[in-house]
């Protein structure tokens, strides 16, 4: 079922105010500064309360009544490449997202007598971050320090091949197809019906790693060319139509008989934004089995098909700039001065939009043909976190009681503060974003294979793309014999792990 414009809207928003995004690979132009994990200060003028009453919910958690955990200190870690808060605002919070968390804390302290902090760390997590080893070592001495953990994608999946998590799905009070849990990391993510981790609107997490295509709607304009929204609704939204667009716009602007970074594109190339083109096409590095095992999926005709088709577009220096192959080129200021018509990205630069004059549309990833029955959207693996629950708890009733009350009033608070207040007119300038934000939102796809550093491929896809290179099959089989290793590795330890959860 499409989520509503207020779903989406708590998903984008939050990546306008909360938390912070670090570079894949360290050189990524859509970031935010890696050291500061508090929200950034958008309008000045937008200090009000916002929104002071929550949505009335069709759906409620099936939780007991009167729950007393005796003002009980439930403790969320956040941490990885990105280490998003969602928690610890006051009253005098500063914009009105900040104020929406505060309310939706204090409402679930308020209903189940608890305090609630936030332990946020950002560091590098390859594997073996700070998320990593403070669950690790706090299970390995059978204590419980943490009760809740938004846990960075690389290091989340070790912990859970390594026996370190719960089964979410076992946990009492849980209901994990309530609507306040992403149904597709429910199903991309589960092993034999365990799910050591998901996500859902408990945090805000996913909405900064969510590939996109921003699209100038005035330089379409000026040119002539058909509004993407009508193509995308009747599944016609394609790599070959976005090829064919972009090849429609390239102009030397100012005069000098060379296009460079001076001058107009087709469309900016975020080097990451591969990964999210071979997942529009609904391939996956890996892929868990139906015997819980995980198999090597990548190469394949889908996956061959998109990779070539975006190259087209992608390596043609006259019509595409891959702009972090250029020192010191401020791809932020030129898509706002309007020097771009399409910029393949993620949902972070969002919020630049503020600044910019022109009208731009929000648009998914595209199909690899009209053939493909759906659209596909995904997470940078290096920006992603997860919600996982640590194995150590003192009562899991509680611990499960307390997490869907979070995920619930994440849905019920966060989302109509977030619509009214920050969104209409501002960020999305129009019905048609909005409804292409309901189809990228309700269309994630997760790969546990860059999860898990498969063959390295998460970056080594990215570094022939970075080359120009089109050799994908030579590349794939370098590292062929590693990807193999590791996942033997990873299904044994799961093996084990599954054998304890009989």
């Amino acid at each position: 079922m499409k989520k509503t414009h207020r779903i989406i809207a708590l998903l984008i928003a939050l990546l306008c105010f909360c938390g912070s995004l670090a570079a894949c690979g360290g050189d990524n132009g859509d970031v935010t500064d890696p050291a500061t994990t508090t929200p950034a200060v958008t309008d000045p003028a937008d200090t009000t309360a916002g929104i002071t009453e929550p949505v009335t919910t069709v759906e409620t958690p099936d939780l007991p009544e009167n729950l007393d955990y005796d003002d009980y200190e439930f403790l969320i870690l956040s941490a990885g490449n990105v280490a998003y808060k969602d928690f610890g605002f006051t009253e005098e919070a500063g914009t009105v997202v900040d104020v929406a968390q505060y309310q939706r804390q204090m409402a679930v302290e308020d209903q189940l007598k608890i305090v609630i902090t936030e332990d946020v760390q950002v560091s590098s997590s390859y594997g073996n971050g700070a998320g990593y080893s403070k669950i690790r070592n706090a299970v390995a001495a059978n204590e419980q320090v943490y009760d809740l953990g938004i846990i960075a994608g690389y290091d989340v999946t070790e912990l859970a091949s390594g026996n370190y998590l719960f089964d979410i799905n076992s946990l009492p009070n849980i209901n994990t197809a309530k609507s306040w849990w992403d149904q597709n990391a429910n199903n991309d993510l589960s092993v034999n019906g365990l799910l050591f981790f998901t996500n859902g609107e408990l945090s805000g997490a996913r909405a900064e790693a969510t590939f996109v295509i921003y699209y100038n709607k005035v330089i379409g304009e000026t040119k002539g060319l058909e509004a993407p929204y009508a193509l995308v609704e009747e599944g016609k939204w394609t790599v070959d139509v976005l090829t064919k667009m972009a090849r429609e716009v390239s102009e030397d602007l100012n005069g000098d008989d060379v296009i460079d970074t001076n001058d107009r594109f087709g469309i900016y190339v975020w080097k990451d934004s591969v990964l999210g083109m071979i997942a529009a096409a609904g391939s996956k590095c890996a892929t868990i089995q139906d015997d819980g095992t995980i198999a090597l999926t990548l190469y394949n005709d889908n996956t061959l098909a998109m990779f070539e088709k975006y190259a087209e577009i992608a390596y043609d220096k006259t019509y595409a700039c891959q702009y972090q192959n250029f020192s010191g080129f401020d791809v932020r200021k030129a898509w706002v001065n309007d020097q771009a018509l399409f910029w393949a990205t993620s949902t972070i630069n969002t919020a630049l939009m503020r600044s910019m004059d022109s009208d731009f549309g929000i648009l998914p990833f595209p199909k690899l043909d009209e053939k493909q029955e759906r659209y596909y959207s995904t997470i940078g693996p290096f920006n992603s976190q997860f919600i996982c629950v640590p194995l150590i708890l003192e009562d899991e009733e509680r611990t499960g009681a307390i997490i869907e009350t979070l995920a619930y009033a994440g849905q019920k608070y966060l989302t109509p503060a977030l619509y009214e207040k920050n969104l209409k007119g501002i960020s999305v300038r129009d019905e048609d974003s909005a409804a292409m934000l309901d189809i990228i939102f309700d269309s994630y796809i997760y790969d546990i294979g860059h999860y898990y550093q498969i063959g390295r491929y998460n970056e080594n896809v990215m570094n022939i793309f970075r080359a120009y290179n089109l050799n994908f099959a030579s590349m794939y089989n370098q590292f062929l014999r590693s990807a193999e290793l590791k996942l033997k590795t990873v299904n044994k330890n799961f093996e084990e792990v599954l054998e304890d959860w009989k």
